[in-house]
């Protein structure tokens, strides 16, 4: 099934980017870059409970019923 399936660039996921920022957030946040329209740290870390956890549900969603292949190019 899988090598009938169209091919998707993996950045071209929906949850790839989700992921990406999840990723990057806390990183910047270590080295004390502050995203310019979250000033409170509880906010920020909110933000990225509710980020994980739809690109947890977005990469599931995609595995599960896949629509098509995800390639590195």
């Amino acid at each position: 099934m899988q090598d009938q399936l169209p091919p998707l660039p993996f950045w071209q996921a929906r949850s790839w980017w989700l992921t990406l920022m999840a990723v990057i957030a806390p990183v910047l946040a270590l080295l004390g870059l502050d995203w310019p329209w979250v000033t409170d740290p509880d906010t920020l870390d909110a933000i990225m409970h509710v980020v994980g956890g739809i690109a947890a549900a977005l990469a599931w969603r995609e595995r599960v019923n896949p629509g098509r292949k995800l390639v590195v190019g």
